[in-house]
């Protein structure tokens, strides 16, 4: 003997040809709560906490020390930091995430972006 979701019992032989199915759930010809059986709604708590603003390392002050009122371009401030162009646009890009840095550009691959300090 099978119970299905709602309830109705059924003695016999199942198959998939002769027991109709909704979402997995077996019916016999009565109606069925579906949103008992299949929640569509759910809840998510999320829980935030402050954190402390994060210090800055000695290379990120050294380009914000580089940064002048008249901006910077990437090559001037790796000069200065003694990096490579790559890694000081990862670092560029990070002070901007944070706020610190502005940068002003025709695009995202403009060669002559200048970087700013944020005010």
């Amino acid at each position: 003997m099978l119970t299905c979701a709602t309830g109705t019992r059924f003695r016999g032989n199942l198959n998939r040809r002769t027991v109709p199915t909704v979402g997995g759930a077996l019916l016999f010809g009565r109606d069925i709560d579906r949103d008992r059986l299949f929640p569509t709604r759910f809840r998510v708590t999320l829980f935030t906490a402050r954190v402390g603003t994060p210090s800055l390392d000695p290379k990120d002050q050294t380009i914000l020390d580089a940064l002048t009122d008249h901006g910077a371009l990437t090559s001037e401030i790796a000069k200065k930091i003694e990096l490579s162009t790559r890694a000081t646009r990862t670092r560029l890009a990070r002070l901007v995430e944070r706020g610190l840095v502005r940068e002003l550009g025709a695009g995202p691959r403009d060669p002559g972006r200048r970087y700013f300090r944020a005010t």
